[in-house]
């Protein structure tokens, strides 16, 4: 037999391959005879090149799935070795079926990020007793090597197995339908797993050491926990607290987690007073290595949101070591953040630290989401979408299928998980659910289609692309938590705070879709006349987020200022520099408490609109015009510059037509002629470009119009706007 034959039949090949040695595949039988010294390792590489190269499809080679009857999910059964796990080991696996009803705390499920899928980053992996084989990715191949390993650290036995739920394994990729069903049900899996063990990817950049910090810092806490916490006192407490929901276990059981929630937060508060701990968060080592942690791919990836936020229980591994993603996050949010500790300040590489503030944004949400699931108190769709609008996905229709689950809204309970659809139609069709959301905000769909340049085609203006990320700020999120006034239907100007004394909040916008078309109601006010300077790009090259842009939207403004006379009064009747300063800001109030936008958390906006500070100096100290009135407007204050960026990023100014025009900051892609636009019940106006065809509006993005927000143009009973019938397509 030929030598490369020989090294088939060899018991070592099984371990290398996981396949049945008895009788090899032709495909893979040599068509001369081999001479000369050939080694295992030899074998392994040129049989998976071969493999990779000519029988990637090949039916005598590929592990062929089995159908799934109704309630089943497959799992896979790890092979664990008696010896050691070396640099050289080859996992392997078994596919079995079961009914999740009957394995419900009986095997883990997997989370982690697929990585390079391309046929070179590809690895083979062993299905026992098929003598045959699954593509697998380079992560995955790593995740597995750490389960294994994890399974023979925990077993006092020298071998046995392990039921793991896979992704990539456990659902037949290539099986559209099955696909979209075991979708479905992923959410279910999570939960039902005894843990969920979540891979960030191989052990580096001191991510051993974080962990070893993790440790010790949980050691440290769960001590004055334990001194402190009386699960039974607060159980009765609670119980006499609630007396008419006592027989609920479920309330109770929520309740005594708040409280116990609290006496953690509490401690991570106090965190900082402990002088051994203290002198830990000053370790730059550490705190760059949590930094790094942050910005790995698997926090960026939104399919981990699902996964982290349906798990019971959860565990984070960096190769073999490991932390609680609980304790981490609430090291984060109620140590470092409360202590000024910006990990910002540990990376210097731009990139690097907008990888890591994604991270964090997401990481944090997800862990609130979870809270919320736990406590039964779901968020709706377009939360959701909003919330993790920045999280990537490989296939853009996981951007809705990934968070359809987490809603919790009974009309979504059928939404099709269907991967044979393309991303307009599963876009088109996920936006319409939000507008028929019983009592939802139907208008966050157009805020969110306002909020990129939305480059779908075959899709309709106000459908928002959820893949692209976000480039303005959402002036109706931002401006909608302090505005007093709304418009009603007829365009009357209402006060959101009622004569009691407690909060109102606007009706619904009336939104009618058809088909690919939306119908409301709107004043069609008027016409943009002039635009300032678009976008420039930032010293980094990027046209988001930078002061060079905010410098020209400046001059635009100083200019426009020394046109009208520094007498003149805009519509508003204010003195000139105070109209253009609140127009700079847009706004927006100073303080960052309670937005979702990940460029407006608190713990990212501090450095985000810093990247080319000086630029504002330079030009101020070498007397650009604008220089005296930067100095009125509040150029001091650091806040107000990150409102001012916050409020220039994507837009331009703009001045619209009329005796009584109007100064704007418009979306980048606005054009001379399009229209200003308020819209039935919105708190901000819209720029809409009319089609002269047949008279339809494209959506082009909302705007910050002085003397339009909020209702005002409605105070003047004179000269009220005239809301009429208008169609978006």
């Amino acid at each position: 037999m030929h030598a490369f034959c020989k090294v088939m039949h060899s018991q070592h090949c099984l371990e290398v391959l996981g396949m049945n040695t008895a009788s090899p595949p032709d495909c893979i039988k040599p068509a001369t005879p081999y001479t000369g010294i050939y080694s295992v390792q030899d074998f392994r590489k040129d049989i998976l090149d071969f493999f990779r190269c000519q029988y990637t499809m090949a039916d005598d080679f590929i592990y062929q799935y089995h159908h799934l009857e109704e309630g089943e999910i497959r799992l896979a059964q790890l092979h664990v070795p008696t010896s050691a796990v070396t640099a050289s080991f080859t996992p392997a696996i078994t596919i079995v079926h079961k009914r999740l009803v009957d394995v419900k705390g009986q095997y883990e499920a997997l989370s982690y990020v697929w990585g390079n899928t391309n046929p070179g980053g590809m690895r083979l992996l062993g299905c026992l007793g098929t003598g045959r084989f699954l593509w697998i990715g380079e992560n995955l191949w790593s995740a597995l090597r750490m389960l294994i390993q994890r399974r023979q650290a925990k077993s006092k036995k020298s071998s046995g197995t392990d039921l793991v739920w896979i992704d990539a394994i456990c659902i037949n990729q290539a099986d559209e339908r099955e696909k979209g069903h075991q979708v479905m049900r992923m959410r279910d899996i999570y939960q039902l797993s005894a843990r969920t063990v979540a891979h960030l990817g191989e052990e580096k950049d001191d991510s051993r050491l974080f962990m070893w910090f993790m440790k010790r810092t949980v050691r440290k806490l769960m001590e004055r926990f334990r001194r402190i916490h009386d699960e039974a006192a607060i159980r009765a407490r609670i119980v006499v607290e609630y007396a008419i929901m006592a027989d609920d276990e479920g309330f109770i059981d929520g309740a005594v987690r708040n409280e116990t929630a609290k006496i953690i937060n509490q401690i991570f508060a106090e965190f900082c007073d402990d002088p051994v701990m203290s002198k830990l968060l000053d370790n730059r080592r550490i705190m760059k290595s949590f930094a790094l942690l942050l910005a790995r791919p698997y926090f960026q990836r939104i399919w981990t949101v699902q996964e982290l936020a349906a798990a019971g229980d959860s565990t984070l591994y960096c190769g073999s070591h490991f932390c609680d993603p609980v304790w981490m996050s609430c090291l984060l949010l109620n140590t470092l953040h409360p202590a000024g500790i910006q990990l910002t300040d540990y990376i210097d590489d731009h990139a690097t630290r907008m990888s890591m503030c994604r991270g964090i944004a997401q990481f944090t949400a997800t862990m609130s989401l979870r809270g919320n699931l736990r406590d039964n108190s779901y968020r709706g769709l377009h939360f959701l979408l909003q919330s993790f609008r920045p999280s990537l996905a490989t296939n853009e229709l996981d951007k809705v299928y990934a968070l359809i689950g987490l809603s919790g809204e009974k009309h979504l309970e059928g939404f099709p998980i269907d991967y044979t659809k393309t991303k307009a139609e599963v876009y088109l069709k996920a936006a319409k659910a939000i507008i028929f959301t019983l009592d939802g905000p139907g208008e966050h769909v157009l805020y969110e289609a306002a909020r990129s340049e939305n480059a779908l085609t075959d899709c309709p203006s106000w459908v928002p692309d959820w893949t692209e990320m976000p480039i303005r700020t959402n002036l109706g999120l931002t401006l909608s938590a302090t505005a007093k006034w709304y418009c009603d239907a007829s365009g009357e100007r209402r006060r959101a705070v009622k004569a009691d004394g407690k909060s109102g909040r606007p009706e619904r916008m009336s939104i009618r879709p058809s088909g690919k078309t939306l119908h409301m109601k709107a004043a069609v006010l008027q016409q943009i006349a002039a635009l300032g300077s678009p976008p420039a790009p930032n010293s980094e090259g990027s046209a988001a987020l930078n002061t060079i842009h905010l410098a020209n939207v400046i001059e635009d403004l100083a200019r426009y200022k020394d046109e009208l006379g520094s007498s003149a009064y805009p519509p508003t009747g204010q003195p000139i520099d105070t109209a253009l300063g609140i127009l700079l800001e847009a706004d927006q109030p100073r303080q960052t408490d309670g937005v979702t936008n990940w460029n407006e958390e608190p713990g990212t906006r501090s450095f985000l609109y810093g990247v080319d500070f000086e630029v504002l100096l330079e030009r101020a100290i070498l007397g650009k015009p604008y220089r005296a009135f930067a100095a009125q407007i509040y150029l001091g204050c650091r806040s107000s510059i990150h409102n001012m960026i916050k409020a220039t990023v994507g837009r331009r100014f703009a001045v619209s037509d009329s005796d009584r025009s109007f100064a704007a900051l418009v979306p980048t892609r606005t054009q001379i002629g399009d229209w200003i636009c308020i819209l039935e019940r919105a708190m901000v106006p819209f720029i809409l470009r009319k089609n002269p065809e047949d008279g339809t509006f494209t959506l082009v993005g909302d705007a910050y119009v002085h003397g339009m927000m909020l209702g005002e143009m409605f105070e003047d009973e004179e000269n009220l706007p005239v809301m009429q019938d208008i169609v978006i397509r």
